[in-house]
């Protein structure tokens, strides 16, 4: 799906008009098992032409796609790994470049993906973890390194 096309179906899922409303919707649930529909979700809250609502309406989509599909179930559709990695590569820039009313919901993809994800699969957010607070960033990517550290530190609580 196109990043325009997207938007346009995540600007239905906010219309006040309910029957807009729920035929976006509808056209969500059907598309979210395609491959690569979470990282289309992803570059979406990246790209800077993106309206405000549309990013909000990404990152709530994103969040709940993710707590949904990121585990293996024997009865129902998991993300690929493909898109895992892919997730996991941009999920820190992600969360700098989020705006704060999305920055929660990419706060909590991290602290799922952290939840159940294996010591080796965390190396490559470390990594950017350390480049980030090495270098003089800026403060959102202080904020936001700081914040996805925390999730990881939280798991061996």
């Amino acid at each position: 799906m196109e990043l325009g096309d997207l938007e346009k179906v995540l600007a239905g899922t906010l219309s006040a008009d309910q029957n807009i409303r729920k035929a976006a919707e509808l056209h969500l649930r059907k598309v979210e098992q395609v491959p690569l529909f979470s990282v289309t979700l992803l570059k979406l809250m990246l790209t800077e032409e993106a309206s405000l609502q549309a990013v909000q309406a990404a990152a709530i989509n994103f969040k709940n796609i993710v707590s949904k599909h990121w585990k293996v179930r024997d009865d129902c559709f998991t993300i690929n790994e493909t898109d895992k990695t892919t997730i996991r590569q941009n999920l820190l820039e992600c969360m700098v470049k989020s705006k704060c009313s999305s920055q929660e919901a990419v706060v909590r993809v991290r602290a799922h993906d952290c939840a159940r994800g294996l010591p080796q699969q965390l190396a490559g957010i470390m990594d950017q973890i350390h480049s980030t607070l090495s270098t003089d960033s800026a403060a959102d990517a202080w904020l936001a390194s700081l914040l996805a550290l925390h999730q990881i530190t939280k798991k061996y609580e």
